[in-house]
């Protein structure tokens, strides 16, 4: 169940933007794309889990920039009456940060690289190895409008490495 929800749009990258609503429920804080051409061109759900958040900041006064740190990306959203949501989500990372200090994600390893998807295709992005998992993040802004997504493996399922 929701606590807060605003209309925002979430900033991909510097060229690439994507207008939804931003979703704050007691364990994640979710963005829902909800412009036609976004979902078309295959715009995702963002999720983010409360007790992954790392750092928040609110800047600005009519119109608010809310950016949210996890150990592996940086979120950020662009909307009015920001007020409530950062107020409540500011509680929670308060709140999950005292309890869960211990379980916290820890980046081990990063760098640029590119993903082999096919014998002619790759993508470049960051790949992150924290003690949760291995993440993939395209950084190409032609590769996300082709349709490029996060990709998150958790440690657990690795069930072996090739080099």
């Amino acid at each position: 169940r929701a606590i807060e929800r605003v209309r925002a749009t979430y900033y991909i990258s510097r060229m690439l933007a994507q207008s939804g609503l931003l979703h704050l429920t007691s364990l994640r804080l979710m963005f829902v794309p909800t412009g036609t051409i976004d979902r078309v061109v295959g715009a995702e759900r963002v999720s983010l889990a409360i007790d992954e958040i790392q750092r928040l900041s609110c800047e600005g006064l009519a119109t608010k920039k809310l950016t949210v740190r996890s150990a592996i990306k940086t979120y950020r959203f662009v909307g009015r009456n920001f007020e409530n949501l950062e107020r409540e989500l500011r509680a929670l990372v308060s709140r999950s940060s005292q309890s869960e200090i211990s379980h916290r994600e820890e980046v081990l390893a990063e760098a640029r690289v590119n993903l082999f998807v096919s014998r002619l295709l790759t993508q470049s992005g960051l790949l992150h190895v924290t003690n949760r998992r291995v993440s993939f993040t395209p950084i190409g802004v032609l590769d996300r409008a082709m349709g490029a997504r996060d990709l998150q493996l958790p440690v657990e399922a690795i069930e072996g490495i090739e080099t």
